[in-house]
């Protein structure tokens, strides 16, 4: 099968025929449609965080996905071949024509869209909902502020936000707010003319996707027993405790988010990091929040594989709003090929 590898950090993807994947009893095969280009893909391709990560070489990027069922392991309930589903792979490896997950990684693609649509969704949802509900414990008609509100996961978690109840206040350029329309946020910052920090103050929680400077902002404007969450940080202690990471992983973030736990303390509040998780039920209900029309998909651009690399290249630049999808082999192919 063909997939988009790098043999070497830095350098462009290819397109190289790999072996098709092998299941166990508890793993599908997902004939994939389409895979969607997030940060973390060109953050790998540069070789970030390869000697925690460990993958080896060469590698296929990507992690989401949406596809077809084509295998099923014997101990594999609620799927079966034929099926259309969407998800995440747990690592990386979803730029590729087949797939082999668990079924934790994956949902029933939502009714109402198509699978290229569908690809576009998994990491970014699954991200939003991971730092709203674990995170931050959003509860309805709490006043949320979330940094970075046009990109795929602060957008995302506008939708997110807005299905748990709670009121949204997000900051983002003039072009930024005008792709948010579709999401209607009760308010709107241009970072560009203001600063958050000057015109807000005491709301119940934060998700920030901006890091540096925006994320010690963000702790100014929190109120007594606030939460902040954050997606450009090392994970808290809390959460590698929770992932069953090491004593020595443990002291380590514990001492890299020393700063954010302080200022979240002087709130008398909580600081939270995290890595997404798989979650099959998380996406199958964000599948539903789709069908019913509470979360807009929008698709920047699409692309073949054999412009991986300019996909990937046009998300590095940033400033994207939605996503950016590579198209591993249209549906309509496999109807009739198949």
């Amino acid at each position: 099968m063909r997939a988009l590898q790098i043999n070497h950090y830095g350098e462009d993807v290819q397109i190289q025929e790999v072996e098709k994947p092998t299941i166990t009893a508890d793993h599908l095969c997902i004939e994939v449609v389409a895979a969607s280009v997030n940060p973390v893909d060109y953050k790998i391709q540069q070789g970030d965080g390869k000697w925690v990560l460990g993958n080896k070489l060469p590698l296929t990027l990507g992690h989401d996905f949406s596809g077809i069922v084509k295998e099923v392991g014997v101990n594999v309930q609620g799927y079966q071949i034929g099926d259309k589903v969407f998800g995440r792979a747990p690592h990386t490896g979803s730029f590729c024509e087949y797939i082999a997950v668990q079924p934790n990684d994956i949902a029933h693609a939502p009714a109402s869209i198509s699978l290229i649509e569908a690809a576009s969704v998994p990491l970014a949802a699954l991200t939003a909902w991971q730092a709203l509900e674990e995170g931050l414990q959003l509860q309805p008609k709490q006043t949320l502020l979330i940094t970075g509100g046009s990109g795929g996961v602060g957008s995302a978690a506008i939708a997110l936000a807005h299905a748990m109840g709670a009121q949204v206040v997000t900051t983002a350029s003039a072009q930024g707010a005008a792709f948010l329309a579709a999401y209607h946020p009760e308010k709107i910052i241009d970072y560009q003319t203001t600063n958050f920090k000057e015109v807000l103050s005491s709301v119940d929680a934060v998700f920030d996707t901006r890091g540096g400077q925006t994320l010690v902002d963000s702790f100014s404007v929190l109120k007594k027993g606030g939460r902040v969450a954050t997606i450009v940080s090392l994970p808290t202690a809390d959460f590698a405790q929770k992932i069953g990471l090491g004593k020595g992983a443990q002291l380590f973030v514990k001492v890299a988010t020393l700063r954010f736990t302080r200022l979240a303390r002087k709130k008398e509040g909580h600081f939270y990091a995290f890595f997404t998780q798989s979650n099959g039920n998380q996406l199958q209900r964000i599948a539903q929040l789709i069908d019913q029309n509470q979360y807009p998909i929008h698709i920047e651009e699409q692309f073949s594989m054999d412009n991986g690399q300019v996909a990937i290249n046009l998300v590095k630049k940033g400033h994207v709003k939605g996503k950016v999808v590579i198209v591993i082999r249209p549906e309509e192919e496999m109807t009739t090929t198949h």
